[in-house]
């Protein structure tokens, strides 16, 4: 997420564990960007993961959730079809949410944080 906030990542998308995730939005002061600000899917089952030979791996015990950082644009605030295809891309796997977040919180958040690193 850092590498996003940075400006030295376009978009990205990563899955946390659920744990994790709470952990994380947490151990932050409000002022502070979390992951749980951006898009999110909640996938309706635990994701499987490969093993070695491509084979699905069973017993997954963490519940998941995908996190989409998107394309960053300062002139318009947000990118209205990366929020689209995320959506319709990930509704099938589970519950999207935060389509609608405050882009220009977030945006403001990351032009501070870029302003005090070239201080």
């Amino acid at each position: 997420m850092y590498e996003w906030l940075d400006g030295r990542t376009h978009s990205a998308i990563f899955l946390a564990f659920s744990m994790e995730l709470c952990q994380t939005a947490q151990a932050k002061p409000a002022s502070e960007m979390v992951p749980t600000d951006f898009p999110l899917c909640f996938p309706k089952r635990r994701i499987s993961f490969l093993d070695e030979y491509g084979e699905p791996v069973s017993g997954n015990t963490h519940g998941s959730v995908i996190i989409f950082l998107p394309p960053y644009h300062p002139e318009t605030l947000e990118d209205i079809d990366s929020l689209k295809r995320f959506r319709e891309s990930f509704s099938e796997l589970g519950k999207v949410c935060n389509i609608n977040s405050d882009w220009a919180t977030l945006l403001r958040l990351r032009n501070k944080r870029n302003a005090s690193m070239t201080e």
